[in-house]
């Protein structure tokens, strides 16, 4: 059964139709990880940006953290052209250290978010040619 597919006269007219369709249909997409594990991120590569001895490579510190190397290029970038706000950020956690150990704690909540459906799985790419094949995986990924 095809769906009813109304007609435009112009295909100006169409796309605004589709434009306003997707808005209204629109919903913000879920994050890749936990809140607590992003500051634990940001504060890490804070300290490693204005820690004054040896530093490692920025490429190094985003294996270590398990993000792209952009990524903490991006954070450095915004540390250096704004840096209140991330003293404002310091301030308000009240100077605790982001440490490895809160660092596992952390991911520890972003696996239990992401188990519960809060966070975008893993994989969220599904790949199928069969498009109820692929409505019924991205069903049971997204939950929903």
């Amino acid at each position: 059964m095809r769906r009813k597919q109304k007609l435009y006269a112009t295909a100006r007219e169409a796309s605004l139709a589709n434009l306003e369709l997707g808005r209204v249909r629109y919903r913000p997409p879920r994050r890749f990880r936990s809140p607590q594990e992003s500051w634990q991120i940001r504060h890490s590569v804070w300290q490693w940006l204005i820690y004054p001895g040896f530093k490692w490579a920025a490429r190094t510190l985003a294996r270590w953290l398990g993000v792209h190397h952009p990524y903490v290029q991006k954070l450095v970038q915004e540390f250096r052209s704004n840096p209140r706000r991330i003293w404002k950020e310091v301030r308000e956690s009240n100077l605790t250290a982001a440490t490895v150990k809160g660092l596992q704690e952390a991911r520890e909540i972003t696996r239990q978010m992401r188990t519960s459906g809060l966070l975008r799985p893993l994989e969220w790419r599904v790949r199928v040619r069969d498009p109820q094949e692929r409505d019924r995986m991205l069903k049971e990924v997204y939950c929903v």
